[in-house]
C-alpha cells in the first residue's frame, strides 16, 4: 500500500536521451540523481508527521528498467497509510506531499536540462 507516482511519456524521453552524446548522457544522469535527492527533500519536508513513521518511509529507488547511464529513479512512501495522507479520505484533508515533489521534479527539469546543455556548450566552446 505505498504511494508511488508515475510520468507517462517517459518511453520517449528515454529514446530521446539514447540519442544524445554519452557525454550529454552522463550529465543528465548525474543532475537526475541531485534532482531525486531535491525531490525527497520537498516529500519529507511537506509529510505531515506525528509520530515521523509516515516521513521515515519515504525514499527513493533506482529504476530497474533504465539504462545505468539514464538515471531514473522512484519516489516512493510506504507506510500503509501514505496514501490517505497524500489524497485524503472524507475525514481528513489531502496533504499532497508527494505530489509537491512531482511538481517541483517538473519544474526544476527546465533548469536541469538548461545546466546540461551549459556544460556540453561550455566543453564544445574549450
Amino acid at each position: 500500500m505505498s504511494v508511488q507516482i508515475s510520468v507517462e511519456g517517459m518511453d520517449r524521453l528515454r529514446k530521446a536521451l539514447q540519442r544524445l552524446p554519452e557525454r550529454a548522457r552522463k550529465y543528465v544522469s548525474e543532475e537526475m540523481y541531485w534532482l531525486a535527492v531535491e525531490a525527497l527533500e520537498v516529500a519529507r519536508s511537506l509529510a505531515p508527521v506525528r509520530t515521523g513513521y509516515l516521513r521515515s518511509t519515504i525514499h527513493w529507488v533506482e529504476d530497474a528498467n533504465a539504462n545505468a547511464d539514464e538515471g531514473g529513479y522512484w519516489l516512493v512512501a510506504t507506510a500503509p497509510y501514505a496514501r490517505y495522507q497524500e489524497f485524503g479520505t472524507r475525514y481528513i484533508r489531502a496533504r499532497l506531499f508527494m505530489t509537491a515533489a512531482w511538481w517541483h521534479v517538473m519544474q526544476e527539469s527546465r533548469r536541469l536540462m538548461r545546466k546540461v546543455l551549459d556544460r556540453i556548450l561550455e566543453e564544445g566552446s574549450s
